[in-house]
């Protein structure tokens, strides 16, 4: 609808959108200012505030100049759908700049924003329910079209709820400038001013305070207030150092800070300052220090200076109650006059580095202590001087007195041994040109002309570009440990050579020991063939020969033990029928087992190879003492030697339940392991006597006080097993028994070396139609002969005897024996032989 009148105002309309236009381009260029902040708390909002009202300002102007209803209309659309949102984005940004950002949830805002886009989406479907505008009314003046506003019902809602959040962030900026300090209270006043200027003439206008206003004053209150924003943000900054900021760099820091006024009352605490006091802001502000703060008195004096001071306090934390150590930093805050308004005190929690200073200073100490302990000194030489700076230790060492020293090199050297000087020189030159580090150790005569064995330790320090400049290093005094070493070194050489004394006692003792008791059993054995002696006299003779026999026993055991100390023991690996040792085994024992009503059970894996290759003698030794010492100590039950096969591949997989009893069988020249264990149900051992079970001469404390023996079985049992490869290891538990077991590396062989030895009859005579073969026996021994000659004589042979080597020649050149038995440990042949020759000439067929 347009209408006509007859009094024109164009002049008035002119001038009217010029200031609009004015207000929107002055809206444009600081809102490009704002877009800079953008990352700024609070930036981004206040530039969409600033975006919006560009919006109304920029289309309220375009509406005006059109001169076409149509898009006069959806101009008119456009404009009011800024201002629909205006007054919801201008309480955001407010929030924001104020520093109540933390009010902005999600939800409030959403009901916030309900009105203004329920009021956008009316405007724009006002043609259809007319809540907004009924009409659109224009009148002409001169050339402008003017639209007269005709509200409809949602109107007014618009109306009360965009002033209603206008007027709350009016509100939010007062509570603003009353809690803040300068120059935030002045930033906030200069923003609350921008916004009244604006919100007042709108004001006027929307509830016709002046009757026949037809234009709304607020482009003239965005002329006045777009001005005095753009002044706010060049001239004071606005937007670089706004109350956001003051919240997050002050409120949020974890040191307290304390703003006093210049007569010493508490006009700002941060949360850290509160909590350290205890004291709530509200409670403290305009207070006096010393009343408020327990602690201010301590510094109470420092507040007199012109400058900045800092001083160290203790205090203990309201929270935690600890006593805690600050650094107070006090600076005096001047206007622009430089008259005083005040102090600024940050407090610096310095409590942890307090407590690493002190403990750095009880780490040197401690060092130092331990240097001292440890007669370790340190020295820096510096490469460009040839001078050097030794530690108080070093000097206490080299016997130059308590104090640091700084001396050349050249005469550090001359406290030096002088075979040692040119190791020394050549390790610093090493160093000194490839860097890295070295180790010496050198001797130092000190001025009162004793020696200090020393440790040298040293590496090289570069400079920044690199270059080697420094060596450093420490030096310790070692001569105890030198003297030490050399106590425990002929210590040692003394406990070989009495080991050694021990073993050749020993062996000459054994033998010596030996060569009677051979007398012993070989008399009695020929007693044994004596057919008129009495029962009694066989009994006796039993006696004698069962004692010679364990006598011989313990002698033979003495003697592998000196030899396996002496070294001289060693592993003679040969192939051997497995099967028939095992059985051989069984027979030996079996009749002992079954006098003591014991079961003696072998088990042997189904896939055990028959020939192997060890050493046959002392695994045979070895699984002896065994089975001996299990039939020994077991009163009832059972003794079992268990041998079971194992491929070599399956062995070194170290699988946790090897199927020992389903391994394949083992082709020749194969490598395998055997297992050999044996068990019993004596009456076991104490865990606290398994450690000391394989030394020599050592036995269970239970046992030997029934049985008989050295005590030497099991040591040399180990000693075999580690020989063959081995480890020997037991298993026991008191009233149930012992396991000893034992893995050897074997190599699987195709026959047995010792095959077609066959055990012969005993000798009784020979046989009818053989001639006379004479004998000569040669032994220094007498009664090693009469033996011999007794035990050959009856057979039918023709003996002579010789004590030594000339008597043996002698004979046999004259007799020519078929035979000559010579005795091992005799005077030797080597004795009486002539020069070149090793054995008697050969004169006829000889058999030695």
């Amino acid at each position: 609808m347009r209408y006509t009148i007859p009094i024109t105002m164009e002049w008035y309309y002119t001038l009217y959108t010029i200031m609009t236009l004015l207000s929107a381009a002055i809206i444009v260029a600081v809102s490009l200012y704002a877009w800079r902040y953008r990352d700024v708390p609070g930036g981004i909002g206040f530039f969409w505030m600033l975006f919006v009202a560009w919006g109304a300002m920029l289309f309220w102007a375009l509406e005006l100049l059109s001169h076409n209803l149509a898009l006069k209309s959806l101009l008119n659309t456009i404009r009011f759908s800024f201002i629909a949102v205006s007054p919801f984005v201008w309480l955001v940004a407010i929030l924001q700049c104020s520093g109540h950002r933390a009010w902005l949830r999600p939800l409030r805002v959403v009901l916030l924003a309900i009105i203004p886009v329920i009021t956008v989406l009316l405007t724009w479907t006002n043609p259809i329910h007319h809540l907004i505008w009924p009409d659109y009314p224009v009148y002409q003046d001169g050339s402008f079209l003017i639209p007269v506003r005709v509200f409809g019902s949602w109107f007014a809602v618009h109306a009360l709820w965009g002033y209603g959040l206008l007027l709350s962030g009016v509100a939010v900026l007062v509570h603003t400038i009353v809690t803040s300090r300068p120059p935030y209270r002045l930033q906030a006043a200069m923003l609350l001013i921008a916004i009244v200027v604006i919100i007042v003439p709108d004001m006027v206008f929307v509830f016709g305070v002046v009757p026949g206003m037809t234009l709304t004053l607020t482009p003239f209150g965005y002329a006045i207030s777009a001005p005095f924003t753009a002044w706010a943000l060049f001239r004071h900054r606005l937007l670089d150092l706004v109350p956001v900021a003051y919240r997050v760099l002050i409120q949020s820091m974890s040191d307290g800070m304390i703003v006093l006024d210049s007569r010493h009352r508490v006009a700002e605490l941060n949360p850290s300052a509160q909590r350290l006091v205890g004291i709530p802001l509200a409670s403290a502000i305009g207070k006096p220090a010393t009343e408020v703060l327990p602690f201010a008195q301590k510094w109470a004096n420092h507040l007199q200076a012109e400058h900045s001071t800092h001083l160290e306090f203790s205090h203990h934390h309201h929270d935690d109650g600890v006593l805690h150590v600050y650094d107070a930093r006090i600076s005096p805050l001047t206007d622009r006059r430089r008259n005083l308004t005040g102090y600024a005190i940050v407090l610096h929690d310095i409590t942890e580095r307090k407590r690493a200073e002190e403990a750095l200073r009880r780490s040197e100490a401690d060092l130092a202590r331990a240097h001292n302990i440890a007669g370790l000194g340190s020295f820096r030489h510096d490469l460009r001087t040839n001078c050097a700076s030794w530690s108080r230790n070093f000097s206490q060492i080299a016997g130059l007195g308590d104090e640091e020293q700084h001396l050349p090199m050249d005469m550090i050297q001359k406290f030096l041994h002088p075979d040692d000087i040119p190791v020394i020189q050549q390790a610093v030159e090493e160093v000194s040109s490839r860097g890295g580090s070295s180790s010496i150790n050198i001797r130092l005569i000190r001025p009162d002309g004793t020696m200090r064995h020393l440790h040298d330790q040293f590496e090289a320090l570069c400079d920044e570009h690199g270059r080697i400049i420094e060596l450093f290093g420490t030096i310790q005094d070692v001569t105890d440990y030198k003297l030490a070493e050399e106590a425990l070194r002929e210590a040692r050489d003394a406990a070989e050579a009495a080991n050694r004394a021990k073993s050749a006692f020993l062996a000459h003792m054994s033998h010596e020991l030996r060569t009677p008791m051979n007398a012993i059993l070989g008399f009695a054995q020929l007693l044994s063939h004596f057919s008129h002696l009495s029962p009694e006299q066989r009994d006796y003779l039993n006696i004698i020969h069962r004692s010679g026999e364990h006598l011989l026993m313990l002698i033979n055991d003495i003697l592998d033990m000196s030899k396996i100390e002496a070294g001289r023991m060693s592993f003679n690996e040969n192939s051997f029928d497995l099967h028939r040792l095992l059985t051989d085994l069984e027979d030996m024992f079996l009749v002992r087992a079954t006098q003591k009503d014991l079961h003696l059970l072998v088990e042997r894996s189904p896939a055990l190879p028959r020939y192997v290759r060890t050493d046959d003698v002392k695994l045979r030794q070895v699984l002896i003492n065994l089975l001996s010492n299990g039939i020994k100590f077991t009163s009832s039950g059972q003794v079992v030697l268990k041998v079971e096969a194992e491929a070599e591949a399956e062995a070194e997989a170290g699988s946790d339940e090897p199927e020992l009893n389903h391994a394949p069988s083992f082709p020749p020249n194969t490598p395998c392991s055997l297992h050999f264990s044996v068990s019993d149900t004596g009456p076991g051992i104490p865990p606290e006597e398994l450690d000391d079970l394989f030394e020599p001469f050592v036995q269970s404390r239970s046992k030997q006080k029934k049985h008989e023996g050295t005590g030497l079985g099991l040591p040399i049992s180990r000693r075999f097993v580690q020989l063959m490869g081995g480890a020997l290891t037991v298993e026991s538990e008191v009233g149930h028994g012992s396991c000893f077991s034992f893995t050897l590396p074997v190599t699987v062989a195709e026959t047995s070396e010792r095959e077609g030895r066959q055990t012969l009859p005993p000798v009784v005579a020979l046989q009818p139609g053989q001639p006379c073969y004479r004998l000569l026996v040669v032994d220094d021994e007498w009664n090693n002969r009469l033996l011999l000659v007794n035990l050959l004589k009856p057979l039918g042979f023709d003996l002579r005897e010789a004590s030594n080597g000339k008597e043996a020649i002698e004979v046999w050149e004259a007799w020519s024996p078929h035979l000559i038995l010579w005795i091992s440990g005799c005077p030797s042949w080597t004795a009486t032989k002539p020069p070149g020759t090793s054995r008697p000439p050969e004169k006829g067929r000889i058999r030695w």
